[in-house]
Parts: C-alpha cells; structure tokens; sequence
C-alpha cells in the first residue's frame, strides 16, 4: 500500500509540475520529464514476473525504490515554486536510478520494460520526452497534449475516471499524425496486461491499454 500510494503523488506530481514547466518554457520542454519511471514499474510484481528477474535484480531494484521514496514529501502543501525544485530533484533522483537499473538489467529486459512502458502511459506515451523525441512530436503537438492534460485534471473531479482516461486516450491520439501512431504502435511490442499494475492515481494512462 505504501508503495501504491507513493507511485500515486509522485506520478500527480511529476505532471502538474512538468507542464508548468513546459508553460514557463514557452512549452518547449517535450514533457517536462520522463512520466512513468522504470524504477517504479520494476517495482510491479508483474512486471518482475514478465522480465524474469533473479533474486539479485529484484533486491537491487527494492534498495533503488527505498531511496527515491526516501525522498518523498508532501506534496500538496508546497507552494509552486517548492513542487518545482521537489519535482526537478525527483527526476534527477530517477534518471541516476534509472542509470543504475540498466547495469544489471539485461539488454532484453530493458527492451521488454521500455515496451510495457509504452504500454501503461497509452496514448499519453507521446508525451514523454523520451518517446516524442522518437516519434518526432512537434512543439505545436506538445502544447495540444498539455492543454489535453490540463483540461483532464481540471474535470478530474466530475464523472466516471474510467471514462475520463478513455476520452483523454482519445483526444491524445487525435493529435498524433498517422505516421507517429504506427510508431507508437510497434514501440508497444507484445501485449502486456496492464491491468495488472497499480500505479493509477492520476490520468497520465489507463488499465487495459494496449
């Protein structure tokens, strides 16, 4: 539960400070930040059991997880300005996690994670950096997706999530040109159950993508 509930504000978090950055930026920033990291899904009982991880990779990846919830904090109380250091110091936090997970990780399981990755953020994968740099995703894509973003949270509050993440899906992949779908499509790979993964609090993807 500890680990759900902190995958949970550090995903809210990580958006609501990214687009403000990308805001800040003239929303040249393509996502502001990675928007599901590889720590967090390595963490995920299935994803371990899909990548047939050993007792050592998993053991690693426990001691990578109890550092970045090491640095956790309380979210919603800090003013903007504090959520922005927060959120830059969590992502660095990650991207040297991260670094570390691909020395122990096989070069297929870094593939299969990358996969599952695509899979879990749905249509909203384009907006990770990482992903719309591969696809090619403009600036005047980028801006649309973060509108799409910021007008899902404004109505987080009203109406069925389920349905909310489907109308986001939706209206992410309408802002993609056919080219980048097919793209977006063979970098899911084979099928994977993310169903699942419990890593939903906010709408960055929904269960059951595929």
């Amino acid at each position: 539960m500890a680990r759900f509930l902190f995958a949970m504000t550090l995903l809210t978090a990580l958006s609501l400070g990214s687009d403000a950055l990308a805001q800040e930026r003239g929303g040249r920033q393509l996502g502001g930040g990675r928007m599901l990291s590889a720590v967090m899904l390595l963490g995920q009982e299935a994803v371990q059991s899909e990548l047939e991880l050993t007792a050592d990779q998993k053991e690693k990846i426990a001691a990578l997880g109890e550092r970045l919830r090491g640095g956790a904090g309380n979210i919603r109380e800090m003013s903007q300005e504090e959520r922005q250091k927060w959120m830059a110091e969590m992502q660095e936090r990650m991207t040297k996690a991260e670094e570390r997970v691909r020395e122990f990780l096989s070069d297929d399981q870094v593939a299969r994670l990358q996969q599952i990755r695509v899979q879990a953020m749905g249509a909203s994968a384009a907006a990770d950096p990482e992903i719309a740099a591969e696809l090619g995703i403009t600036e005047a894509q980028q801006e649309k997706m973060a509108n799409v973003r910021r007008e899902m949270r404004e109505g987080a509050g009203d109406g069925d999530r389920g349905a909310m993440r489907e109308r986001m899906e939706k209206a992410m992949a309408g802002i993609l040109t056919p080219e980048q779908k097919e793209k977006l499509e063979k970098m899911r790979g084979e099928a994977f159950d993310v169903s699942s993964l419990q890593l939903w609090g906010g709408l960055g993807g929904r269960r059951g993508a595929q």
